[in-house]
C-alpha cells in the first residue's frame, strides 16, 4: 500500500493569530421581544404603519371569485378526399425519384392511367414521354435514347 502524506493547512502568517484582538463586542446584545402578543404581529403593524407614512395603502381584501366553467367545443375537421395511392405491383429496378406538384385531376388521371392499364406510375409517364419524343417539339437538347 502507498503511504500518502498528510495534508496540512498552509499558514497565511498575516499576524492575526491570536483571538485577542483588541475589540470590546460585551456592548452587542439580542433586541429584547418586545411586548405584547407576539413579534410577528406587531412587526406586521410596524411595517404597514411606516408604509402609510410614507403615502403606500393597502388595498381592501376583496374575495376573488371562480372564472366561470366555458364549454369547450372542437371544431370538425374538414373533409377531404384522400388520394388513393398505389403500391408498386413488381419489381421493376427503377431507383431514382421525381418529386412534383401536381393538381388532385392530374394525380387521379395519372392513378387512372396506371390502373387501367396494368403499369405502374413511372411507367405512364416513361409511355408519355414517349409519345412526346415521337413529335418534332417534343425532342429536347439532351434527350438521351435508351437501347
Amino acid at each position: 500500500m502507498i503511504d500518502q502524506p498528510i495534508k496540512t493547512r498552509v499558514a497565511l502568517d498575516l499576524g492575526d493569530d491570536d483571538d485577542d484582538l483588541g475589540l470590546d463586542l460585551s456592548a452587542f446584545k439580542p433586541r429584547s421581544a418586545p411586548l405584547g402578543s407576539g413579534g410577528a404581529a406587531t412587526a406586521q403593524q410596524a411595517l404597514r404603519t411606516a408604509s402609510e407614512k410614507q403615502g403606500f395603502h393597502a388595498r381592501p381584501e376583496t374575495p376573488v371569485a371562480p372564472l366561470p366553467r366555458v364549454k369547450v367545443v372542437k371544431a370538425k375537421p374538414a373533409i377531404v378526399e384522400p388520394i388513393v395511392r398505389r403500391r408498386a405491383r413488381r419489381k421493376t429496378g427503377r431507383v431514382h425519384q421525381l418529386n412534383v406538384k401536381l393538381t388532385r385531376e392530374t394525380i387521379e388521371y395519372v392513378y387512372d392511367l396506371a390502373d387501367t392499364r396494368g403499369w405502374i406510375v413511372a411507367e405512364v409517364i416513361e409511355h408519355a414521354l414517349d409519345v412526346l419524343k415521337a413529335t418534332p417539339e417534343g425532342k429536347a437538347k439532351r434527350l438521351r435514347e435508351r437501347p
